[in-house]
């Protein structure tokens, strides 16, 4: 029996098996091939979206830590605006002795900044939900059928072998090549959906930290507005000194 190697060059990787052509090969056997070459498109297709989600998911995480930074300094000018306008009693700076300068409409632009750039992650996070959710569609119903498949056609394959016109020798060495360049694939799957949730839940609290402080921010610039109508005389060119 002399056999024919056939290698079929595909983006994941080449399939290589042997066939003997004095076997005409049965519709089962055309079939489980023909499905077998579409495990390695859907592999490969997945593999290209999930690669393209992660993008996405690297420039929404640099944001939400950029953003959840910047919370802080600009919390600091609030916290030490509402003491001098009286909001507040406890001092926000304990055992700073010494006098300071505040731009009183700096917090404002900052916050108005912060708003707008939130509102440039919000779009980022919604195309990637929905990026996400397509790539979803695609994943669960080939893990679904991957798994019918290896029980069924594939498995169907194995115990009719002599009935095949491709050799089940160099069909065993090519599945099992495929499952070991598929191995990385799945557990960078499984990395990239852990992200994802975790970046899911960091936008969340960020968007939650953010509310709280455009919250505080507003209430500030109400207070403000009286304060600065009873001390007119006493603010010049926005700035305000606080001394303990």
């Amino acid at each position: 029996m002399t056999l024919e190697t056939v290698a079929t060059p595909h983006p994941f990787r080449t399939i290589v098996l042997d066939y003997n052509r004095e076997i005409a090969p049965q519709d089962f056997e055309k079939e489980t091939l023909a499905d077998y070459f579409y495990m390695h498109d859907k592999v490969w297709q997945l593999k290209t979206m999930r690669e393209q989600l992660e993008s996405l998911l690297d420039d929404a995480t640099v944001q939400i830590d950029t953003l959840r930074a910047e919370i802080y300094p600009i919390e600091q000018e609030i916290d030490l605006l509402e003491l001098v306008t009286g909001l507040r009693e406890d001092n926000p700076v304990p055992g700073f002795d010494g006098s300071m300068s505040i731009q009183i409409d700096h917090f404002k632009m900052a916050t108005r900044q912060h708003n707008e750039d939130l509102m440039v992650l919000y779009e980022l996070i919604d195309r990637h939900t929905e990026e996400h959710n397509a790539f979803l569609d695609e994943f669960n119903p080939f893990e679904e059928w991957f798994e019918a498949f290896a029980e069924g056609p594939m498995h169907e394959l194995y115990q009719r072998y002599e009935e095949l016109s491709v050799d089940i020798v160099s069909v065993d060495v090519d599945h099992q090549s495929f499952l070991e360049a598929w191995s990385p694939i799945i557990y960078a799957e499984r990395e990239y959906f852990d992200h994802a949730q975790r970046t899911f839940e960091a936008y969340v609290e960020l968007v939650e930290l953010s509310n709280a402080l455009y919250r505080k921010a507003e209430r500030l610039d109400a207070a403000l507005d009286e304060f600065l109508e009873k001390h007119k005389d006493g603010v010049k060119s926005g700035w305000k000194r606080f001394k303990e």
